[in-house]
This record gives structure tokens, C-alpha cells and sequence, in this order.
């Protein structure tokens, strides 16, 4: 509200003189001192830290979504091999049943 005595606006823009009620003049209420500036440099600075913060956990996901990509690149690679010996290993292990059973 408007020349409640009540300073609800950072500027007191609010507050800028008028009456409350019929009979009592707003300066003699209260008067009101300009926090925006403090407002604004302490919101500036709580922004600042969520951001460095935001930032921080954004780095953090790119270092672990880049480890999981080499991890799985690593297990492709070994799977590949695997794949390429599973012939040779087989024949390994039907020369050794064979051997066995002689």
C-alpha cells in the first residue's frame, strides 16, 4: 500500500509523503531510507555464488560424462578383441577334449 508508513518498496517510492488516515502526515510516521543499491549488490552476489556453483556442478557432469564415453570406447575395444578370439579359443578347447579323451 501507498503511505501506509510502511516502507515496501527498496526507494521508499512508497512512502513519498501523503497521509495515514485523515490526520497523521507519512513524514511524521517513519521515513524510509533507499536500500535498492545494498539490495541489489547482495542479490548480485548471491547470484554470483549460485552461478560459480552451477558452473562448478556443470563441469563436474561434462568430467564424468567424458570418463563414462572412454569407459565404454575401452569395453568396445576389449569386446572386439573377445569377439576376434572366441574361434581360436574354441578350437583350443576342442583340441583339448580331444586330447583328453585319447
Amino acid at each position: 500500500r501507498v503511505n501506509d508508513g510502511v516502507c515496501d518498496c527498496c526507494d521508499s517510492s512508497d512512502e513519498r509523503g501523503g497521509s495515514i488516515g485523515s490526520h497523521v502526515h507519512v513524514d511524521q510516521v517513519r521515513s524510509c531510507s533507499d536500500t535498492c543499491r545494498l539490495e541489489g549488490t547482495n542479490l548480485r552476489h548471491d547470484l554470483d555464488l549460485k552461478l560459480r556453483a552451477m558452473e562448478a556442478g556443470l563441469e563436474k557432469r561434462q568430467a564424468s560424462e567424458s570418463d563414462l564415453v572412454r569407459q565404454v570406447e575401452a569395453w568396445r575395444a576389449e569386446l572386439l578383441h573377445v569377439e576376434a578370439n572366441i574361434s581360436t579359443l574354441e578350437s583350443s578347447v576342442t583340441q583339448a577334449r580331444g586330447s583328453i579323451r585319447k
